[in-house]
């Protein structure tokens, strides 16, 4: 109801519903195929927006247990830098300087980031990390799924740069991880 209220004053166009699962993801079960793939529209309509949009969760999140924990990143024009700001579940917020994860798989992600991020690293090279690191959660966190390239399951990766917000192509995620996983494989 509420989606559909704030459609109508929005429009349909600025709004989107993220699904609840069907279970709880911590006991190791992801989402049905339809409800993973309408939480990813969700996700990529809301990076599209080019102005105010709002993603509607629904209450069965909450009473699932699951706390939401923001973490925002984008590009400061004025100061011609990229920032990190994430939330803890009291709402604390705190600005990070180079990266920054959350969730259940947050720690294991950044222990993988610690050694392999640095300043500078190229596009390419900035999209392995950051899918090695999700490959390194996955393998400690049920509720972070790793790369699926057998299913075509993959994250949703973004470059964010003064130039805007790009959406890399699954084709580039897809080769990053299958490379991360021939090299595990040796």
């Amino acid at each position: 109801a509420l989606a559909a209220g704030l459609e109508a004053y929005l429009g349909a166009e600025r709004v989107a519903l993220l699904p609840a699962w069907e279970s709880l993801p911590y006991e190791g079960i992801g989402p049905s195929p339809e409800i993973a793939a309408r939480r990813a529209e969700a996700a990529r309509r809301a990076r599209a927006a080019s102005g105010p949009f709002v993603l509607v969760a629904p209450a069965l999140a909450a009473m699932q247990g699951l706390v939401v924990v923001p973490l925002f990143g984008g590009y400061d024009e004025r100061r011609r830098e990229g920032r990190i700001f994430y939330y803890d579940a009291t709402g604390g917020r705190w600005e990070e300087d180079d990266y920054q994860t959350t969730g259940s798989g947050g720690l294991p992600a950044k222990n993988s980031l610690k050694k392999r991020w640095r300043p500078g690293l190229s596009r390419e090279e900035a999209i392995r990390v950051a899918v090695e690191a999700l490959i390194d959660a996955a393998e400690d966190d049920a509720a972070t799924g790793a790369p699926d390239i057998v299913r075509g399951i993959l994250p949703n990766v973004v470059v964010i740069t003064a130039e805007g917000v790009r959406d890399v192509p699954d084709e580039e995620v897809a080769a990053a991880a299958r490379a991360i996983l021939e090299e595990r494989a040796r």
